[in-house]
């Protein structure tokens, strides 16, 4: 995703920060778009078939769109997003990624 775009996935919450760009069937007025935090629903995680990389499929609802997630998190920090809006073509992204360890390290 380009500089300054981003989703995260922290807690039970997707933070979304993304550009749309295709085609909306229905309008809803005052859509932010692709800009939202709310919690995620029926999460699933799983390995592609060659296990090259974690496969994490959600959906998030925001208003009264409905957004159903799929992330391929890539073993060489690489990613493929596809996001299914209930009112708009489907958007799909590539860029880099990178894991964020919150752990508390011991001295």
């Amino acid at each position: 995703v380009s500089y300054g775009y981003s989703i995260e996935l922290r807690n039970d919450s997707a933070i979304v920060y993304l550009p749309y760009m295709g085609e909306v069937y229905s309008p809803v007025l005052g859509d932010e778009g692709l800009n939202f935090s709310h919690p995620y629903k029926k999460m699933k995680t799983t390995l592609n078939k060659k296990s090259t990389a974690a496969v994490a499929t959600f959906s998030v609802s925001h208003g009264i769109i409905n957004y159903d997630f799929r992330i391929e998190a890539f073993n060489n920090g690489y990613f493929s997003l596809h996001v299914q809006p209930s009112n708009a073509q489907i958007c799909n992204y590539r860029g880099e990624w990178e894991r964020i360890d919150n752990t508390p390290k011991n001295k």
